[in-house]
């Protein structure tokens, strides 16, 4: 049997998905389909089926997170807040499913997959992912449901051992945080590690200042770009809270307008999603956005340089690291777009 780094994206996605099958065991789940949807962060597999003794199929999301990145205890509390913010009549987020045991986190294995991995169950969230069609209605939504999710983090009591990592100063633009190994490693030539470095000191210095505001910071989702959220009968439903923790309420803001910088009407956009999130609550910090724009750069670059051992993910690292260097050079030179 080969060596699961070995594989193919296609060869560990499938022993991925053995494990996925006998995780789903755990739960009062009869299963008529499971389906592969990618394996990036976490694997994910579409799962329909009955659940329990209620009438009818439905439909599931199961992650199988991947090993090293989030405790048991963390991915419980992701469990904790999606149901804190559920109570929100403006917030449309997934709903998680217990195994047999009550627990929201089960733990499981497969031949020819290296190690046990942590597995959760989510009712899966209808509606449309958009990319090129999103429209100004669709930013000014999603700045409405993200002013919501921020207002009821400021609110948020959280339990004893609740735990989630932080999106603070040192995690986005040092050498610590979630994905601590260096901020380029192998996938970025010396000249661009320059580049990268001269932003990355100009970035720190700008949010030192915020960094010590306690009113900017709180529990976030951290990577609300376009693919984490849907849209159906036209509300705005937010998804993937994988990577959720304390961090700038404004990172939030730069996460969803990084993917659309490269737009032609990137502007008319960015002012939609101000707008949005203004008619909930005061934007919070947006001179620090340059800053984070730049900092979700270099956190894309962080990323990918720690999963190279994902066949697709290492396809792809140039041109994070092209996208990054280009974007460093224009924060650099003054263009704070």
């Amino acid at each position: 049997m080969r060596a699961f780094p070995e594989l193919s994206y296609r060869g560990q996605l499938q022993r991925l998905g053995r494990l996925a099958r006998a995780a789903l065991r755990a739960y009062d789940l009869e299963v008529s389909k499971i389906a592969a949807i990618g394996n990036y962060e976490n694997a994910t597999f579409r799962v329909a089926g009955r659940l329990g003794d209620r009438a009818g199929t439905a439909t599931f999301l199961l992650r199988v997170h991947r090993p090293g990145y989030h405790s048991r205890a963390e991915i419980e509390s992701e469990m904790l807040w999606l149901a804190a913010l559920r109570a929100s009549p403006e917030l449309s987020v997934p709903v998680a499913v217990a195994a047999r045991s009550g627990e929201h986190v089960v733990q499981d294995g497969a031949d020819g997959v290296p190690e046990p991995r942590y597995c959760s169950l989510l009712r899966w969230v209808p509606g449309r992912n958009l990319d090129r069609s999103l429209g100004p209605a669709h930013l000014t939504a999603i700045g409405r449901s993200m002013a919501a999710l921020h207002r009821c983090s400021r609110g948020l009591d959280t339990p004893p051992g609740f735990t989630r990592p932080r999106w603070d100063l040192e995690a986005l633009i040092g050498s610590g945080g979630p994905w601590a190994v260096p901020a380029t490693g192998s996938v970025a030539g010396s000249a661009d590690d320059r580049v990268l470095e001269l932003a990355r000191a100009r970035a720190r210095a700008e949010l030192a200042a915020v960094s010590r505001d306690p009113r900017a910071s709180g529990l976030i989702h951290a990577d609300l770009h376009h693919g984490n959220y849907v849209f159906s009968a036209g509300r705005a439903h937010i998804i993937d809270f994988d990577d959720c923790g304390f961090g700038f309420f404004a990172y939030d803001i730069a996460v969803a307008l990084a993917h659309l910088r490269r737009r032609p009407d990137y502007e008319s956009l960015r002012q939609a999603l101000l707008g949005g999130y203004e008619s909930v609550s005061a934007i919070p910090d947006v001179a620090a956005l340059p800053a984070l724009l730049m900092a979700r750069d270099l956190i894309m670059v962080k990323w990918v340089s720690g999963r190279l051992e994902n066949p697709r993910l290492r396809g792809a690292a140039p041109r994070i690291v092209e996208r990054a260097v280009a974007g460093a050079k224009r924060y650099v030179d003054g263009d704070c777009r």
